[in-house]
């Protein structure tokens, strides 16, 4: 069993901030847009880890922040994840290390509602590319 955190960032015109994940061998999000998260370190809570994740993969730190609950993944093929799910409005940037990159930046909702709420606005995981 694996602990992750999975954050929804929201700017104030409703798009969300997204990574592109193509790095990874045998990945399960592999060619995806997915929100900004991670596994748990040691000892680590579900607060600590998204917020290191997002300093980690984006440079920001969340200042507003929520957690919205947790969804539970069983598969044959991987590993049984337990996601806690976050979703955040409010951050300041510490480093500008995602600026023009390829890969990572404000999505329009998938379903193109753009509404705060994850799961009204995606229905799901958010598995297909906006």
């Amino acid at each position: 069993m694996k602990n992750t955190t999975l954050c929804y960032i929201e700017n104030p015109t409703g798009e969300y901030l997204m990574l592109h994940r193509v790095k990874k061998e045998n990945d399960c999000n592999h060619d995806k847009w997915i929100g900004v998260g991670g596994k748990f370190e040691d000892g680590e809570s579900p607060e600590e880890c998204v917020l290191r994740e997002t300093l980690e993969e984006t440079g920001l730190t969340l200042t507003d922040y929520r957690y919205r609950g947790i969804v539970t993944f069983v598969s044959d093929r991987w590993e049984t994840e337990y996601m806690h799910l976050f979703a955040a409005s409010g951050r300041t940037a510490t480093r500008a290390c995602w600026g023009g990159s390829i890969g990572i930046g404000w999505r329009p909702c998938p379903s193109g509602r753009g509404t705060a709420s994850f799961w009204s606005c995606c229905g799901g995981r958010c598995r297909s590319s906006p």
